[in-house]
């Protein structure tokens, strides 16, 4: 919340903002301006898990907050270790820009670790999806790549749950990428610029919020075969609320980025650094070992030596 209102004490030091949100340590990847921009760039985040495998490299969680790669060779690694996949989130509107289709013809050809999760609320920004699209099922898209997918009612927290849980084991057997399009309801407009009665849509939202309110449904159905009390679903209301006020109120209490900030991001070094001179890692030679052979080693050093001898001719 901190970051969402541009505070200092945010995860991107409030450089980020509500729009480009960046958390490194928990392993969430940006929020992204333009429409479908997360597409391809999910397909990097799942090669960089492939790559790992290939390298023998896992990733081990610093005091800091930073994420380091280690020779797997020489720790003591975990399930959670090796079974990594990525997770990208589209809006349906998002769903049918041409980056779709590319992104699925790369999960095919290199067999990516990548979940696609399409949130299916009808409608792209303020256009009504029926109104331009042909066709409404998304998760279709795969058949054609080979990649499968799930439709999901949304207003069933349970079926989201099972549903996610299936292609999730699904990709972590390595059979490759999955699809999941979530229908549920957007209660609220896109934006501030987009008020929430758009369109003439207050019956049809009352409605909704009757009938439609997964949050509601739940409740519902798991105090009627008392799953819980309406006691303790009154408490589990209360411990949410002070958890969001508490986000709130450190929000509202801290301070904004300092002067300055905007050109020590601009890099993630100083602009005169000379990267040749940066050490490697230690485990850089044994990960050469196992993935580059010794011609190949032997032809890159006469190649550099070449180019040196070039450059001081120059």
């Amino acid at each position: 919340m901190a970051e969402v209102c541009m505070k200092d004490t945010g995860c991107c030091q409030g450089a980020g903002g509500s729009m480009h949100i960046y958390d490194k340590q928990h392993r969430f990847q940006g929020g992204w301006a333009l429409v479908a921009e997360q597409l391809p760039y999910s397909a990097g985040a799942a090669k960089s898990i492939l790559l790992d495998s290939e390298l023998g490299l896992i990733e081990r969680d610093l005091e800091d907050g930073n994420i380091i790669k280690v020779d797997a060779s020489q720790e003591s690694s975990t399930k959670e270790d090796t079974d990594r996949i990525a997770v990208v989130f589209v809006g349906d509107g998002g769903s049918h820009n041409g980056r779709l289709p590319v992104l699925l013809n790369a999960c095919s050809k290199l067999n990516l670790p990548l979940l696609i999760v399409i949130i299916d609320n009808g409608r792209a920004i303020i256009t009504f999806t029926e109104d331009v699209a042909a066709s409404t099922m998304q998760f279709t898209l795969g058949d054609h790549y080979g990649v499968p997918g799930l439709l999901v009612d949304g207003l069933h927290a349970e079926d989201v749950a099972k549903a996610g849980r299936a292609v999730a084991s699904y990709i972590r057997s390595g059979k490759g990428a999955a699809m999941m399009q979530i229908h549920t309801y957007r209660f609220m407009g896109h934006s501030p610029a987009d008020p929430e009665h758009e369109r003439g849509r207050k019956e049809e939202k009352t409605w909704a919020r009757k009938h439609y309110d997964p949050v509601i449904a739940f409740e519902a159905k798991y105090t009627a075969c008392d799953m819980f009390t309406p006691e303790e679903l009154k408490a589990a209301k209360k411990d949410v609320q002070e958890t969001v006020k508490h986000a709130m109120n450190f929000a509202d209490t801290s301070p904004e980025p300092k002067a300055g900030l905007a050109k020590e991001l601009e890099y993630p070094t100083p602009p005169d650094t000379d990267y040749n001179k940066i050490a490697p890692p230690s485990f850089a030679e044994t990960v050469n070992e196992r993935t580059i052979s010794s011609e190949q080693r032997r032809t890159f050093i006469l190649t550099s030596t070449h180019f040196e001898r070039k450059q001081r001719m120059g």
